[in-house]
């Protein structure tokens, strides 16, 4: 909040205004390039609902990570191992979300989750089960193996980004009610 103050003491408070009046839509308002690997390319040609779908991406994966953290903080009982798990599987679904719901992104973005990708599914390989490891590598390989010569295929980021979230969330969500549960209340 500190530095919002200090960033309007520098900058005439009317570039804010032109920010979320012309900037920001535009930003969001997407296109139909097949090269674009977003759910908001569907939207791209409609008045409205560009923006609409990524703030109701954005919105929706907010909500759910203020869920999830708040469980998580809950809990004191998990291990290191389980902790740094949570931490890159929230930071892998975030970078997923930004990719989905913004306005355009390029295939090349995509090489950002492979690097936060590795913990997580180590993490699974040694302690989930045989489903969240498939689910999770087939994920990783739509989001990073993409041939575009097929209308199909140009898909598969999309496919892959909406299957990562998807398992990520849901195992997420079942540790930390597993972790709960194991936690005598008081």
């Amino acid at each position: 909040c500190s530095s919002d103050l200090i960033s309007a003491l520098f900058f005439p408070l009317n570039w804010y205004w032109v920010y979320f009046s012309q900037v920001l839509p535009a930003l969001t308002a997407g296109n139909t390039n097949f090269l674009n690997q977003t759910i908001v390319r569907i939207f791209a040609n409609q008045p409205v609902l560009p923006q609409l779908t990524t703030l109701l991406g954005f919105g929706l994966f907010s909500l759910f990570s203020w869920f999830a953290g708040a469980n998580l903080s809950r809990h004191t009982g998990s291990n290191l191992e389980e902790q740094d798990f949570f931490a890159f599987a929230q930071f892998l679904m975030n970078a997923i979300t930004i990719l989905l719901f913004s306005g355009s992104t390029w295939l090349m973005a995509y090489v950002w989750i492979i690097l936060p990708s590795a913990p997580v599914i180590l993490y699974l390989v040694r302690h989930g089960s045989s489903w969240s490891v498939a689910i999770t590598g087939l994920a990783l390989l739509c989001l990073n193996a993409n041939p575009l010569d097929q209308p199909f295929f140009r898909w598969l980021n999309v496919i892959g980004g909406v299957l990562m979230l998807a398992c990520l969330g849901i195992l997420a969500l079942k540790k930390d009610q597993e972790t709960l549960a194991a936690i005598p209340s008081p």
